[in-house]
């Protein structure tokens, strides 16, 4: 029996759905792709993949287009969305910006001291302006 390349993906197809309707395979193949993807020689593989594939300067274009064009379509229902996701993972949440402070700590209470300085520098400087203007 010999089958069209058609045929045979079609025949594959329909194999995968019978396959994933059982709840043990896809939790399976979930875990599987979770490890998978956060192998570092993938992640190469599909940064190297993604920088030759988007440099090309129409396809570019034409992607930020679409990505554009169907975040305005759709903002309403991803902002919705997105928003039940945080109030139903919510603990998580907490407890993932716990530990990224606690690592983090000294960076950022370096960026604020440093962040504030330019903000007073700002305002004096302003107002020196300001009293060189009205002495005129």
């Amino acid at each position: 029996m010999i089958f069209s390349i058609e045929e045979k993906r079609l025949k594959r197809r329909d194999y995968q759905r019978q396959r994933r309707k059982n709840k043990e395979i896809r939790v399976k193949e979930r875990e599987y792709h979770k490890k998978y993807y956060k192998r570092n020689d993938v992640k190469d593989r599909k940064k190297k993949y993604n920088q030759d594939y988007y440099a090309d300067k129409v396809r570019g274009k034409k992607h930020r287009n679409y990505c554009k064009s169907y975040y305005v379509k759709n903002k309403q229902k991803l902002i919705e969305k997105q928003q039940g996701y945080y109030k139903e993972n919510l603990v998580d949440y907490k407890e993932y910006h716990k530990r990224y402070y606690i690592k983090h700590r000294a960076r950022l209470l370096r960026y604020q001291k440093n962040y504030s300085k330019t903000i007073a520098k700002k305002k004096t400087s302003s107002s020196k302006k300001k009293e060189v203007v009205s002495k005129k």
